[in-house]
């Protein structure tokens, strides 16, 4: 109930829309992702934040299940109703779509 409230909140708000071209989602690898997302210095940060404010509330919800409550990938999917599989593509889309976000933030 709270996340269905959550995400009823969050579509209220106007979202800034983001379009990433298919071949520039393919062509970042797994390794280039990890390193910047888990750079932990102070303006990576808040460079990550940013780039996290503009997730969609799914996105944001998966992201945060994830990484803050560290969730595994089948309690995510039971808590949002989704396969694991399309939870693990999921997360793997939005990781690669925070690294864009990030490093067009540089």
């Amino acid at each position: 109930m709270a996340y269905n409230t959550a995400i009823s909140a969050t579509r209220k708000r106007k979202q800034e829309l983001i379009v990433m071209d298919s071949a520039m989602l393919m062509n970042i690898s797994d390794q280039q992702i990890d390193d910047a997302l888990n750079d932990e210095s102070e303006e990576r940060v808040g460079k990550l934040n940013k780039a996290i404010k503009k997730l969609d509330a799914e996105e944001r919800a998966l992201i945060s299940l994830f990484y803050n409550e560290e969730k595994t990938i089948g309690e995510i999917a039971l808590i949002l109703g989704l396969t694991e599989s399309n939870a693990k593509v999921k997360l793997h889309r939005i990781r690669k779509k925070l690294y864009i976000l990030i490093t067009e933030a540089e």
